[in-house]
């Protein structure tokens, strides 16, 4: 009995993570380890983020990129990020947390403050999600 109930209480984040509204940021992060949660509150985060959205959508203030293009960019986005612990990204499943968050947000096209949140809120969940598969 003791075993079950650790084993669902490991469970539980996996299940936090998919149920987390895309628009909540501060619930996911409470929800992964602190090192992680402050790489990814980072500016360093955010100037990676702009830097790669940039280098996709153009610098002007008015740039938007599709969710689409936006899942497969938090990839890069991910691997030059340094944390610990390390994050790998799959890219179906970032396309199916693009729905997600298409659905939140009301919107297939995003700017680049939507795309920092996003990609946040990708890289979080696809941590717990891992973390929770190896428990």
């Amino acid at each position: 009995r003791g075993a079950a109930s650790a084993a669902a209480a490991q469970a539980a984040p996996s299940f936090a993570a998919a149920d987390v509204d895309p628009r909540d940021l501060d619930k996911l992060f409470s929800l992964l380890p602190e090192s992680l949660a402050d790489t990814l509150s980072s500016e360093d985060f955010e100037a990676i983020c702009v830097q790669n959205f940039s280098d996709v959508a153009g610098d002007e203030a008015e740039a938007m990129l599709s969710l689409e293009d936006a899942a497969m960019l938090v990839g890069a986005v991910a691997s030059e990020m340094r944390s610990e612990p390390a994050v790998r990204l799959v890219a179906e499943r970032s396309r199916a947390l693009s729905v997600k968050f298409e659905a939140a947000l009301d919107t297939s096209i995003i700017n680049i403050e939507e795309f920092v949140a996003f990609a946040r809120y990708v890289i979080g969940v696809q941590y717990l999600e891992r973390a929770a598969s190896r428990a």
